[in-house]
């Protein structure tokens, strides 16, 4: 009979029952655990049958998964027959068999893991009697014992699909100096059970730049699981691993292609990609095929975001031609529209430049760029600092006046002066909505609210220094440069009233304090991702900028950020307008 600790479970409990298996590793126990002891290709039936006749101890982990579990219970009433010492141990709430209560068993709902797992250990075998003391264990032996653990989860991997749990994970991290040299298939187990549990991935990532097959493997599994949503998650790893074969990919992708929807995720890995890389240090191939793809295209929306993106000459100098002459409202044509969103994503000077000549009087036009959006200080909500590309966009310098709504009640012509008046409130989203729709078509314009990002960038980035303010006037409170609780008014105050020591450095006035501001975006969760569906669904809206009301806004400054229902007139609510040709 063999020394071994056999444990049996539910499936279902996996991930708690590695954790212990490998910390009653850790504690000398000669634990069988069939994901980590059966060998590829073995006839798994039999080998369960052998390691339960072979074991002194039996271990059944009590949890109403494997209490339902039909195999559990015959694996347990095989040991039972055998006269195996049970051991019973309870991970959480559940109804465990008479057959299995007449054995002490550990409790660790009500003991607590740690002092269950103490307990638990001191009635099993170790083998520290016949080895020599830890101490005096050489670290051949121990590097050998890894690699063997390492190889062995490889092939649970290939024959089972199964990836390192966390824990295990963490422990072959903590040890990797003392691996063998990875081959690629090991690498890529790595590297996959590392984002599968969430842990850092930037020396995995080193070691697979080094391994092309690896490299290869890992780069087509991320571009399979492209569909529907390129959550911020994978973007930061299509930006660990960028580099010029990825580009290729993703251009081959796109050429077999015609769902436009495909190709504007496979566009936003794209974008990832050349973020993170010097364009200098690329083959030029890859972009060079990259553009020649777009441009073999028919011209639309999606491909026109990419090359503005990349800030192609080529794009750049066929907009401004085909554009030329042409006013800001073509953006709803099918021969001009494109063009004109596509340099709403350039950063050229010659794109600004021409964008800036539309600027209506009142507004303030932000080009496009990266800022950061959210903070890590001063918080007291899940607004994480992360960055976020917001394309070009106009936005009013003021916030829409009692005068001006006033005037959109009555059908008459529209005034976008609104110095020295009130700002309109309160009022719902819905209505905020329903008089940008009016205004834009009075002037013929994109108008709608600005995005939540859109607005923050307007409130808080200062372009000069390339930072995010946490005040629009700078880091520091200063109660008299807005109307906040602490500037003590204790009423709406007219627009501009703190122009210009109140300002952004866009020049936009009262963003922080006097009345809350709607914003077009659905109150979801950080990171900020303009096409993740927060601009399309219905639901609550943000609202940012505080109030002179709010005592909980002004000390997280331009970050402040709360939501109601579209339909609800918040007491001090009002909203701005921007126009708006690429979100």
């Amino acid at each position: 009979m063999g020394n071994h600790v056999f444990i049996s479970y539910s499936r279902a409990d996996e991930t708690k029952v590695r954790k212990l298996y490998h910390d009653l590793i850790q504690r000398g126990v000669d634990c069988w655990l069939d994901v980590e002891c059966i060998q590829s290709g073995a006839d798994w039936d039999k080998e369960l049958q052998q390691a339960i006749e072979s074991c002194a101890h039996f271990i059944v982990v009590c949890t109403s998964n494997s209490m339902a579990s039909q195999n559990v219970q015959a694996e347990w009433q095989y040991a039972f027959e055998l006269k195996k010492r049970l051991h019973p141990i309870v991970l959480e709430p559940c109804e465990v068999p008479f057959r299995l209560r007449i054995y002490q068993h550990v409790d660790a709902v009500k003991l607590g893991y740690e002092q269950a797992l103490h307990e638990l250990a001191a009635v099993l075998p170790t083998t520290s009697a016949t080895e020599a003391p830890v101490a005096d264990i050489p670290e051949q032996p121990v590097s050998q014992k890894l690699n063997a653990l390492l190889k062995r989860a490889v092939e649970n991997w290939r024959a089972f699909g199964l990836l390192l749990d966390r824990q295990s994970f963490v422990h072959i991290n903590q040890a990797r100096e003392m691996l063998e040299p990875l081959d690629a298939a090991t690498l890529e187990l790595i590297f996959l059970s590392a984002r599968h549990n969430g842990q850092p991935l930037d020396y995995w990532v080193v070691l697979l730049k080094q391994n092309k097959t690896a490299l290869d493997r890992i780069e087509d599994a991320l571009l399979d699981e492209i569909d529907y949503q390129f959550s911020y998650t994978r973007q930061q790893e299509f930006a660990l691993l960028a580099s010029d074969s990825l580009i290729a990919k993703v251009t081959q992708l796109i050429e077999l292609t015609n769902d436009l929807a495909k190709i504007e995720l496979l566009l936003d890995a794209v974008e990832r990609v050349l973020l993170n890389l010097e364009l200098e240090q690329i083959d030029s191939t890859g972009i060079e095929n990259l553009l020649f793809t777009l441009f073999e295209r028919t011209p639309n929306k999606t491909l026109a975001r990419a090359l503005g993106w990349i800030d192609s000459d080529k794009f750049l100098n066929r907009a401004l031609e085909v554009l030329k002459g042409k006013p800001l409202s073509v953006i709803d044509t099918k021969d001009y529209g494109p063009y004109l969103y596509g340099l709403a994503y350039m950063r050229q000077p010659d794109a600004i430049a021409y964008l800036q000549t539309f600027t209506p009087e009142g507004f303030g036009f932000i080009p496009a760029g990266w800022f950061e959006m959210g903070t890590d200080t001063y918080v007291e909500e899940f607004v994480f600092a992360h960055d976020v590309f917001v394309p070009g966009f106009w936005l009013a310098k003021t916030l829409v006046t009692e005068q001006e709504y006033s005037l959109f009640s009555r059908t008459t012509t529209v005034n976008i002066e609104a110095t020295g008046k009130l700002p309109t409130y309160p009022i719902s989203w819905l209505n905020a909505r329903r008089y940008t729709r009016w205004i834009a078509d009075q002037l013929g314009l994109p108008v709608s609210l600005p995005t939540e990002a859109m607005w923050e960038k307007a409130a808080s980035w200062q372009p000069a220094e390339g930072r995010k303010l946490r005040f629009p006037w700078g880091d520091e409170p200063d109660p008299s440069r807005c109307n906040s609780v602490e500037s003590g008014r204790g009423s709406v105050s007219p627009v501009g009233m703190f122009s210009p020591q109140g300002d952004s450095p866009y020049g936009m006035q009262d963003m922080v304090g006097n009345v809350w501001e709607w914003t077009s975006s659905m109150f979801n969760g950080y990171p900020y991702h303009a096409r993740d569906g927060r601009e399309q669904s219905a639901g609550d809206r943000v609202l940012r900028g505080s109030s002179y009301y709010a005592r909980r806004g002004f000390k997280n400054g331009c970050t402040t950020r709360i939501a109601f229902a579209e339909s609800y007139a918040f007491h001090d609510a009002g909203f701005r307008v921007a126009i708006v040709i690429a979100q």
